[in-house]
């Protein structure tokens, strides 16, 4: 392009369509391979307007300097959307039906009694616009599967393409929509890789919103980064943030999470925080952390199972933020409903008066999570959602790779015990399907995760690829036979006889109790889950259980810790071996942690005469706690079955797992 002729606004304006409706549609990296430009380039023709002269002669290298032909080319690039760049709204659009599109445009993924309950519809009027958006290409679903909300599958909208061009804004134009609203690329496969855990916060969501005593509608905005998972903003200058520790986020994360939130100031910070844990023994530590913190906002945490599985106005919370000071600083005791949380709410908003008469800002503005500098471009769900494994799996694929993140190594007939005692058959398809993604893979005679399917759960739950993948992979014994990366793997690896130990007594505990219906088994949690942290006389301890579980029978629960012996075989390393106990069950934390109930200590022993041993090295001080019993008696008898027995001098008889 020469200077001596210069360009007409009109080819200015239609190359600059041109470049905007391309990177809309594919993408800035693609643009930059497609005109030939650095990355700086095209960023300043975008962002700051400036014409230059690489773009424009890329643009007329290709289509001349005709505007027409460059016209031709950016509806080419378009793929033949009904609506161009400039609004053009179809024949028979009605009010209802574009605020219905904008309704999902700000919560896409969500099920029709989610968007019900948070916008104040009658989910039968906004079941009949949905049915209607979907007709005309606007809308469209997914099935979506995840075992925490239950068996049977939801119907998931969200808008399509052409139904995000249909409520572009006049004014705003394209690039501005899809910034204010989440339904841009880069936000869809957000959505996509974290759709399970968005679909337990939507559930949430909607719970909150039901119990909300102004009724009014309730708006929910997800964050791409930081310590929140999801903010709400309801009526009234009120403020929720949603905090989800999933189980592959390491408890050390949690407690980041938290530390960072005490740091923000009070503009930032919602006034109440829920914290959802994935078992009794996260929430256990989550409270924990709460008590050494001057949070300014109310803190509750629950666990997620006991959220979306009771009443929506159950005592499943606990509120924390208090107990400094206190030994132990607070016991786990769910106490509050989600209308003390509302009460709570209405308290720090007559606190923020003053505040508010002088429009200070006293809560976070969502706005601000769609910065208008971000890069953005326009989705494509059908390509993007049939990629994601969140929509493509099964429930019980899911659920079984949850398995296999917390017991590694399993073989196929202990694996199946996990499935609610699934039979051989049903869990060698479940295997051979997931082997087929890439998900799982057979190593050494047991199953382990892929690094592909190890990245799907931490993406999930918002940990850190890496260092999960540091802890957990085991792709690289496919290049250095026997050699193992991830260093938690490789540990256990290096203790394969005790870890087989650990795996077919919990494999023998869930097959047992699927096949008796007076019992229930509740949070069954590995090694590398069961740390408890304890304070004895001014000095902090820990104790690291093989494993631990909560076995109901007919109404009455008891908490168990598992410890698979093979070492404390002696005198002198039994005694040692007990030490941590002793200082454990001389505090009042066991009691505390575990819902006034102290729980009971399983050893087990290889053979009857390792069990003796042990049984006669007990002093009195322990034996209370403990019970024993070994490996050729359990495989007999069962671990419900006539098989634990405590030390002397209570230790003439054996007796069953639910009588201890």
């Amino acid at each position: 392009m020469s200077k001596s002729k210069p360009v007409s606004p009109e080819l200015k304006q239609a190359m600059r369509l041109y470049v905007d409706a391309y990177v809309l549609m594919h993408g800035r990296p693609a643009a930059i391979a497609h005109l030939g430009v650095s990355r700086y380039t095209l960023w300043r023709y975008l962002e700051r307007r400036h014409d230059g002269r690489a773009i424009p002669q890329a643009v007329i290298g290709l289509f001349g300097d005709d505007s027409r032909h460059i016209d031709e080319a950016r509806y080419a690039v378009l793929g033949g959307l009904a609506m161009s760049l400039e609004h053009k709204e179809p024949e028979s659009f009605t009010t209802a039906l574009r605020e219905t599109l904008l309704m999902l445009c700000a919560a896409p993924f969500a099920t029709v009694g989610d968007l019900a309950s948070l916008n104040r519809f009658p989910e039968t009027t906004l079941r009949d616009r949905l049915r209607k958006l979907t007709n005309r290409g606007l809308v469209s679903h997914i099935s979506h599967h995840y075992f925490a909300l239950g068996n049977n599958p939801h119907k998931r909208f969200f808008p399509t393409l052409e139904g995000i061009s249909a409520v572009w804004d006049e004014d705003g134009g394209a690039r501005q929509f899809i910034r204010s609203y989440p339904v841009s690329r880069q936000w869809f496969r957000l959505f996509t890789e974290r759709l399970d855990a968005i679909a337990v916060i939507y559930r949430v969501a909607a719970m909150v919103a039901d119990e909300d005593p102004r009724r009014q509608p309730v708006r929910i905005d997800f964050y791409r980064s930081g310590p929140y998972d999801a903010l709400l903003t309801l009526s009234h200058y009120r403020s929720i943030g949603i905090v989800r520790q999933g189980p592959t986020l390491p408890s050390a994360s949690l407690r980041y999470r938290l530390n960072t939130i005490d740091r923000m100031g009070y503009e930032q910070e919602p006034l109440v925080t829920l914290v959802l844990t994935h078992s009794n023994s996260a929430t256990r530590r989550a409270i924990r952390a709460l008590s050494n913190y001057n949070i300014r906002s109310s803190t509750y945490v629950a666990t997620e199972r006991q959220v979306l599985w009771s009443l929506k106005n159950a005592e499943v919370w606990q509120e924390g933020g208090y107990g400094y000071g206190q030994e132990p600083p607070v016991a786990v005791e769910p106490d509050s409903r989600l209308s003390h949380m509302f009460e709570r709410l209405h308290d720090l908003v007559l606190v923020y008066r003053r505040e508010l008469l002088l429009s200070r800002k006293i809560e976070p503005n969502p706005d601000e999570l769609y910065p208008l500098r971000a890069v953005a471009s326009a989705p494509d769900p059908a390509k993007q959602l049939a990629e994601a494994h969140s929509v493509q799996l099964s429930a019980t694929g899911k659920e079984v790779l949850d398995v296999l993140a917390a017991w590694p190594f399993s073989t196929t007939d202990q694996f199946a015990s996990f499935l609610r005692g699934a039979t051989r058959r049903r869990a060698n398809q479940v295997l051979r399907s997931l082997r087929s993604q890439g998900l799982i893979r057979n190593f050494e005679g047991g199953n382990t995760l892929t690094d592909e399917g190890l990245a799907y759960l931490a993406r999930r739950d918002r940990a850190a690829v890496g260092k999960t993948l540091d802890r957990w992979s085991s792709e690289s014994a496919d290049i250095i036979p026997g050699h193992i990366e991830g260093t938690a793997l490789r540990s256990i690896d290096a203790q394969i006889r005790h870890h087989d130990g650990i795996i077919g007594f919990a494999s023998a505990l869930n097959k047992e109790v699927a096949y008796d219906r007076n019992y229930r088994l509740f949070d069954l949690l590995p090694t590398s889950r069961t740390s408890v942290t304890f304070n004895y006389r001014f000095v902090n301890y820990t104790i690291h259980p093989d494993a631990t579980f909560l076995l109901e029978y007919r109404g009455k629960w008891y908490p168990y810790l598992l410890e698979f012996e093979r070492r404390a075989t002696t005198p002198r390393r039994i005694r040692d071996r007990l030490t941590s106990y002793r200082r454990y069950f001389r505090t009042s934390w066991p009691r505390r942690d575990h819902g006034g109930k102290s729980p009971r200590v399983l050893f087990v022993f290889e053979s009857a005469e390792d069990e003796w041993t042990f049984l006669h090295a007990c002093d009195e001080e322990i034996s209370p706690h403990v019970f024993t019993s070994n490996e050729p008696l359990l495989d007999r008898l069962g671990v419900l079955g006539l098989c634990w027995r405590r030390p002397p001098p209570r230790a003439r008889e054996r007796t069953l797992l639910r009588e201890l």
